[in-house]
């Protein structure tokens, strides 16, 4: 005896209902992962976009010279002399960023898997002088985003790592000397006639 009577099944005509409304439902549900798929396809492609203008814009001659500036500047110098005045546009691209993220244009996740090390290193290292600032003008909002931004990346490594990656103070000068050598390196990379 068959499990299945397909004897009085009917396609066509009265009593077809149920076989329509069940297409019906295939076709609307294939319709829906089509256009869930076409979503997240077209929001990688955003999200990719995205960090290629960004390490672009960061990673640019006109930016790899401001950060050489600001290394060079603060190499030296006390935290208690205040941040470098010529020298804004580094800790203001990571205001930009936190501000973007904190009002939920940008995935905090996106940006980590990016830039978690270079906002570590730039917040550990100018976050001293950025407190001497705040104290100096009387102004606890300063940078208050790249701060925030820090805290956020904070967060996602203790979620996807377990630990939270943070500056080594101790290792202060050896981190700008090498960044400053990384800097000069891509500069030298960046002008016409270079080698290679």
């Amino acid at each position: 005896m068959p499990l299945v009577n397909l004897t009085d099944i009917v396609i066509l005509g009265p009593g077809s209902e149920w076989f329509w409304s069940m297409t019906q439902f295939v076709v609307v549900a294939l319709t829906g992962l089509a256009i869930f798929r076409q979503l997240r396809a077209q929001r990688s492609t955003a999200v990719y976009d995205q960090m290629s203008a960004w390490t672009n814009d960061f990673d640019g001659p006109t930016m790899t010279r401001n950060k050489l500036a600001l290394m060079l500047a603060i190499k030296d110098r006390a935290p208690s002399a205040g941040l470098p005045r010529a020298n804004d546009e580094v800790p203001d691209f990571f205001e930009r960023v936190g501000y973007l993220i904190s009002r939920g244009h940008v995935r905090i996740e996106d940006f980590w898997s990016n830039s978690r090390e270079l906002v570590s290193f730039y917040w550990g290292v100018l976050a001293p002088y950025i407190e001497q600032e705040r104290t100096t003008t009387d102004d606890p909002t300063l940078y208050q985003w790249f701060e925030w931004l820090e805290r956020q990346m904070t967060r996602v490594d203790m979620r996807r790592l377990g630990r939270a990656r943070t500056f080594d103070p101790v290792t202060r000068s050896s981190a700008i000397a090498d960044r400053i050598a990384v800097l000069r390196a891509r500069l030298d990379r960046s002008r016409d006639g270079w080698p290679g």
